[in-house]
């Protein structure tokens, strides 16, 4: 049993697709789809520069296309996935390759939701730092003793994500350096996963609510809940997610729970598979965002083609 696993924000990268456009037709035509909904998305995926392309309303948009051109592929080469899920605004990547959401509509509502996230907070008010050699229990108390920071996202064990003002996240980055950890600043526009994304969340869940989805094609894991995702609470849990911790390493255990054998990142870079390797290192995930790795992926699990 294979599941589709979607990255979220960071993941992108100049030339992100452009690959496996060259290769695969199916490919192509979902970076076509997309550039028709979105025009210029495809020069700023293919070509940048990079500096666009990190800015929060492109590069959700375009990891929503580079996800489902891949997902197209795969599909073409006949793989059924049993489930999938994805990291942040990943999750939507999924429910579009699942059915339940249309691609055209999926891309709209990205860019919404980067657009709304951008405008919560003012420019350099927020700030996103990750952790490492800390434990959650640590992290928490850091965040709850700083004030206006907290933990963002649980991505593996002992690598979690704060979030929040950027005089607290410097706060409790410092207490926790104090106890041995890693701290690492992350470069990113707004707080995403706190409470200051409120104003975001609100505008967003006004935005799903003419929005039509439609049964899902397999169970979709949501890292706001870490249960499968039931179509009466698609709504309230994608608003959710935008000031809701991303509860990675819970949702991939519960991928494990579904069956999942193997798992396949789709999308560009590691990111993904690097966490799994570190939550459930028994569960092999292959990085499918290249010609190379797509085919050591088909070679691996479908053998000689």
């Amino acid at each position: 049993m294979i599941a589709c696993l979607f990255p979220g924000q960071g993941s992108q990268v100049v030339g992100m697709a452009q690959e496996l456009a060259d290769q695969f037709p199916a490919a192509r035509a979902a970076i076509e789809e997309a550039e028709g909904v979105l025009p210029g998305l495809q020069e700023l995926m293919w070509h940048g520069p990079d500096s666009s392309l990190r800015f929060t309303a492109n590069a959700q948009p375009a990891l929503l296309a580079a996800g489902v051109a891949i997902y197209r592929i795969l599909a073409d080469q006949g793989l059924a996935f049993g489930a999938a899920a994805g990291h942040s605004l990943g999750e939507v990547t999924a429910l579009v390759c699942a059915g339940t959401l249309d691609y055209p509509t999926g891309l709209r509502l990205v860019r919404r939701r980067a657009e709304h996230m951008q405008a919560a907070v003012p420019v350099g008010y927020g700030g996103m730092a990750a952790v490492l050699k800390a434990t959650p229990r640590q992290v928490t108390a850091a965040c709850a003793a700083a004030g206006n920071v907290v933990p963002a996202s649980y991505n593996a064990p002992e690598q979690m994500v704060i979030s929040g003002a950027k005089d607290a996240v410097e706060r409790a980055s410092q207490a926790l350096q104090a106890q041995g950890a890693q701290v690492v600043p992350l470069r990113v526009s707004a707080p995403f996963h706190s409470p200051l994304m409120a104003q975001a969340s609100v505008a967003f869940r006004a935005d799903l609510a003419p929005i039509p989805f439609a049964p899902s094609r397999f169970p979709v894991v949501s890292t706001v809940t870490a249960q499968v995702l039931e179509s009466s609470q698609l709504r309230d849990t994608l608003a959710q997610a935008l000031t809701a911790p991303v509860r990675w390493v819970e949702a991939v255990e519960t991928l494990v729970r579904l069956g999942v054998t193997a798992c396949v990142e789709a999308g560009p870079g590691t990111v993904l598979t690097g966490l799994m390797r570190r939550i459930v290192p028994s569960v092999p995930c292959y990085a499918v965002g290249t010609g190379s790795g797509l085919s050591h992926f088909l070679e691996a699990v479908c053998g000689p083609r």
